[in-house]
Formats: structure tokens, sequence, C-alpha cells
């Protein structure tokens, strides 16, 4: 394996773990370590564009989208990619999430469901007043949609979209993170939103106090137990 030195500047857009091997979804590809990180091995073959934006697991099945080349999918571990039909070629895909054994694609498109492991998309985008979908959550109460417009909400696995707008200052929506108590969201400015009665309302949380404005908005947010 080649090991990626330390300081390559290349941004990581995402983590995803299969058993003991780690992969790296990269500016220049997917990457895979076998042994904790110390070295990674690209693994690219049949990717026609190697800027891969967001990285998801279904089981064991990998799926990669890249900059306006649609979603690919690897059945082998990341030996090889193949194209999943997500009705566009060009479709810029901004999240993927998994729910009841179906994957969703957050695109600037709308909204996509495959409910076969990535052979069959289809569009859900009843109710969104944006199509312009930049990520996407889930809990036990329904699917969270965070779009250009405000925060949407379906709790019909994505057929019909409310809007949950109440308490934000800014409807810009970027970051989504869910569990089962909490709802967090960031928007275009310095300061995250939470929801405790699952987006009926939102409340501010203490801003971020980043000095550099430039660097103040908010790229992802991760729930461990409570913290």
């Amino acid at each position: 394996m080649g090991n990626i030195q330390p300081n390559i500047n290349e941004t990581i857009y995402g983590f995803e773990v299969i058993g003991s091997s780690i992969f790296a979804g990269t500016g220049i590809g997917v990457f895979v370590s076998t042994n904790n990180g110390e070295d990674w091995e690209p693994i690219n073959e049949g990717l026609p564009d190697k800027s891969i934006y967001v990285l998801y697991t279904l089981d064991t099945v990998l799926f990669a989208s890249n900059f306006y080349k649609g979603v690919f999918r690897s059945t082998n571990y990341g030996l090889s990619w193949h194209p999943v039909d997500l009705r566009y070629n060009d479709v810029y895909v901004n999240s993927l999430i998994t729910r009841n054994n179906s994957i969703y694609a957050g695109t600037y498109a709308g909204v996509f469901r495959s409910d076969d492991y990535g052979n069959n998309w289809i569009p859900i985008n009843s109710g969104l007043t944006s199509y312009d979908v930049t990520s996407l959550a889930s809990n036990d109460s329904g699917i969270f949609a965070g779009t250009y417009d405000g925060i949407f909400k379906s709790t019909d696995d994505g057929l019909n979209w409310i809007a949950i707008n109440s308490g934000l200052a800014n409807t810009d929506i970027r970051v989504l993170a869910a569990s089962e108590s909490k709802i967090f969201l960031a928007n275009r400015t310095d300061t995250l939103f939470v929801s405790t009665n699952n987006g009926n309302n939102w409340i501010p949380l203490t801003p971020l106090q980043i000095s550099v404005p430039l660097r103040t908005k908010v790229s992802s947010i991760v729930i461990v137990d409570s913290i």
C-alpha cells in the first residue's frame, strides 16, 4: 500500500467503515485502509471523476458521489465502481442517508429514494419549495431535509414534506444531524440551532465565536450519546 502523507493538500469529505476496513472519500478519489489508517490504497476503478463529495454505506454496499457525475456503487469493498441510475447523469448529490432499508439522496434536483440498493430511484419532492437539498437526517419521527428555503419534514418516507422553520433566523440550511431526542442544524450563521420536539420549533445555541468570518460555515455535525 502507498502511504498518504499527513500534509496531503486534499479535502476529506467522509469516512465509512465496513468490518476492519476504513474508507475515505477525498478530492482525489476513494481510499481504503486495513490497518487503522496507517496506510491507504486508492480504489477508483470505474469512477470517471475522482472528486468524491459523499461516501456512504448500506450494509456492505458502498456508495460514492462525485461532482456532477452522479452516484456510483461498489459491492466488492471498493475494488470496482458502477454507476447507479439517479435519473440525471449530472446530478449533484449533497447527502446520502439510509432508513428502513431504503437509501435517500439529497441533491440539487430534490430528494430521491431507492428501495433496491440504488438500482432504481424515484423523486420524492411533494411539498418542497426548494429542490436545492443540502442535507438529510432522520430519526423515528421522520426524515428531515435541509434546503436553501428552510428545513422540511416527512413522516411518510419522503412522499410528502412540510416546512418546519419556526424560530430560525436564517433558512439557508447547510447541515443536519438527528438523534432520538434532539435535532441540530447549521445555517449561514455562526450559531447552531437545536430542536427538542422533532422540529416544531428551533432554539439558537451559543454562537461558535469563530474569529475568522470566512470560516463560520459549519460543514458537519455528529451526535455521540449526549455529546
